[in-house]
Formats: structure tokens, C-alpha cells, sequence
């Protein structure tokens, strides 16, 4: 069992920001993170997490491997299979989906464990290829969204399969969350706000998005210079990782990747 310490936050509520682009408050200097710990090492380097819902093992995609790992709260085992190219991962109830990606050439939507994997979608149904997916989300109403970095878009594939794209306001899509009928989306250039599917895409935070979560009801975001931090509030460094990636919140612990580091870390959250 590994002891993950307490970092304490105040939950706010993420429906309204605590500013938007016309109405900014002041950004105090990041401070260093407290109480965070380095749960384990990916030989190859992490890319990307998600959490199997029977079991609650942590996936971990191979950051440029073609590798799958899974972690038991203990141990690190690779998964047995084919897994070339594989980069975002998730859960959609109890089936497993990942992306590929020939160096951002043309990409893919795949589901399925071990040898199984099919290919759900290469292109949406206007033609738009699927070139460099790198995050995944699945809305309540069992539809996955997928940034594609090199596309600019976010495709969106219904439960029967149906896709469509949509313009998100970043023009490199990089990571992607959902909270109260709203995508979350982030890239380079800042972080924005869609009513899904047919809201106009806002920048609610100009700070670069490597990776979003929601944790207790609060949009985080993380990226190298800045650390982690809620949208609109005050950074915490992240002096420990070199290039944090992609974030995973579940039974009240926030799990960080490093994607150069090679690590996966965690802190925990409590709700004031």
C-alpha cells in the first residue's frame, strides 16, 4: 500500500470561472506544490492514464512505445498486445478505446484490449482524417471527443458510431475535459469553453494546457512553466517533473504524469 500524503484544496465551483477574457483578476507568483510523491516509473515514459471501472486499475499508455501498462495500486505489469502507435486512452463503461497516430500523418479510434483491437474510425463523416488524437472524453450521453492536435478540430463520435467535427477555439486541440454540458479544451495557445455541441468556444485562461481534469467540481490544468493550477486561480510548480502531461483524478487522488521524467505522481485532494 503507498501512502499518498494530503494536500488540501478549496472545491469551487467550475460552471463559472474566476475569469474569462474580458474580465481578468490578478495571478499571484506559483508557489512550490507540497506533499506530492512519485508512485512509479514507465520504462518508456507515460503518455497518457485511465482508470478501469470494475477494478479501479490505473492504465497507462507508453509515451511513443506502443506499449499499454496497467497498476494495481502495487505492481506494474505490461499489458499483453498490439498496441502500436498508441496514444490517448480511456474507458467507455466497460470497453477499452485508444488512439493511434502515424507521426501525425493519419490516426485512428481503437477499441479493444489485448489482440482484439478494432478500428472504430479513421475520418469523420465530411472526410476530415483523423491525424494526431491526443486526448479522449466521453460525455454523459456515451458520446467520445477526441482533440486531434495536428487536425485543429475535435471529432465527436456518437454511441452508433456517427461522427462530426467541431471547432473548438484552440487550433491545436491538445487535451479535452467535461463538465456540466460544457467541453473543457486546452492547447498552447490558452484554455477554452464550449457549450456542447453548438456554443461558441470561449478563452476562459490564457496559460498554455498540457493536460485538464476535474477535481471536485474544478477544472485543472497543468503545463511545464506553470505547474498545476485551477483555471483562473493561482499555479502550483511542479518543480520535481519535467514535462507534466496528462492528469487523472479518482477516490480523492490526483494523479500527474510526467511524460519526459518518466514518472507517474499523486497528491491528494480534499473537499473544504
Amino acid at each position: 500500500m503507498i501512502f499518498v500524503p494530503t494536500l488540501s484544496f478549496i472545491a469551487m465551483g467550475c460552471s463559472e470561472p474566476a475569469f474569462d477574457s474580458g474580465d481578468k483578476e490578478e495571478i499571484q507568483e506559483p508557489q512550490e506544490i507540497e506533499n506530492i510523491e512519485k508512485l512509479f516509473d514507465v520504462p518508456e515514459g507515460p503518455f497518457d492514464l485511465a482508470l478501469h471501472p470494475e477494478d479501479n486499475r490505473i492504465f497507462v499508455s507508453g509515451n511513443a512505445s506502443g506499449k499499454l501498462y496497467s497498476w494495481d495500486h502495487s505492481e506494474l505489469r505490461e499489458e499483453v498486445g498490439d498496441y502500436d502507435d498508441i496514444q490517448a486512452i480511456a474507458f467507455v463503461e466497460s470497453e477499452f478505446y485508444y488512439t493511434i497516430t502515424d507521426n501525425g500523418v493519419t490516426g485512428a479510434l481503437v477499441r479493444g484490449l489485448g489482440n482484439d483491437g478494432q478500428v472504430v474510425m479513421t475520418q469523420s463523416s465530411d472526410g476530415t482524417l483523423i491525424r494526431w488524437p491526443t486526448d479522449i472524453v466521453v460525455t454523459p450521453s456515451g458520446d467520445i471527443l477526441m482533440a486531434d492536435f495536428n487536425a485543429g478540430v475535435v471529432f465527436s463520435i456518437s454511441p452508433n458510431e456517427e461522427s462530426t467535427i467541431h471547432t473548438v477555439g484552440s487550433v491545436s486541440p491538445e487535451t479535452l475535459c467535461w463538465l456540466d454540458g460544457h467541453l473543457y479544451i486546452g492547447g498552447e495557445d490558452g484554455i477554452w469553453r464550449k457549450e456542447w455541441p453548438d456554443g461558441i468556444a470561449s478563452q476562459i485562461d490564457t496559460r498554455p494546457a498540457l493536460a485538464l481534469e476535474v477535481v471536485n467540481r474544478q477544472v485543472y490544468a497543468a503545463n511545464s512553466s506553470d505547474g498545476l493550477f485551477p483555471i483562473g486561480g493561482d499555479a502550483m510548480l511542479l518543480s520535481e517533473l519535467a514535462r507534466p502531461g496528462s492528469l487523472l483524478f479518482a477516490s480523492d487522488v490526483l494523479y500527474i504524469v510526467d511524460r519526459i521524467g518518466r514518472g507517474v505522481w499523486a497528491s491528494r485532494f480534499e473537499e473544504d
